[in-house]
């Protein structure tokens, strides 16, 4: 994870997945003005990204 927070430009937040200590797939980038809204925003791509993930390993399981 990488954020970052200044008065003078908008909130980044950054969410990697990695592989050991390969750095792979970027699984939320969110820049917002307001430093709650980027925390929200991150949330819910964090939380969509683990319905994806949950979709993905049920088909496994199935197919």
């Amino acid at each position: 994870m990488h954020s970052r927070f200044s008065i003078y430009d908008d909130g980044l937040i950054e969410i990697w997945e990695y592989t050991g200590e390969q750095r792979g797939k970027c699984v939320c980038k969110v820049k917002e003005e307001k430093d709650v809204e980027c925390y929200k925003r991150a949330i819910e791509a964090l939380q969509s990204y683990g319905r994806e993930r949950e979709g993905v390993r049920h088909e496994k399981r199935a197919g």
